[in-house]
């Protein structure tokens, strides 16, 4: 398979409250396809670093938004880092590789 990266949008969604965050990671292609998928999301913090890993498979409808999965965080605090990282594959080839800065309370 032959694919631009170019044709890949990829994208964070968020909703929450005061204590929870969910994030929806979604993909959106042009183009039909298999893909499979790798999501990382790592918070560094005073109380010390999480990892959250997930793979997975996906069919890609074109031009159809399609969420990749959803996490569930517990809302950052000062001098915390969280970053989503979202890893596209199909045929055997790495399509594209996304990193995304969690969302801070302040930016939903």
């Amino acid at each position: 398979m032959t694919m631009d990266a170019a044709d890949l949008r990829v994208w964070l969604e968020t909703e929450g409250d005061e204590r929870m965050l969910r994030i929806v990671p979604y993909v959106q292609s042009a183009t039909a396809l298999d893909l499979q998928y790798s999501l990382l999301l790592t918070r560094d913090g005073a109380g010390g670093r999480s990892l959250v890993a997930q793979r997975g498979e996906l069919g890609i409808v074109p031009g159809e938004p399609r969420p990749i999965s959803r996490l569930s965080i517990g809302i950052r605090r000062q001098n915390e880092r969280c970053l989503v990282e979202v890893t596209l594959s199909g045929g055997g080839e790495t399509l594209g590789s996304y990193k995304f800065d969690c969302p801070s309370p302040e930016a939903r």
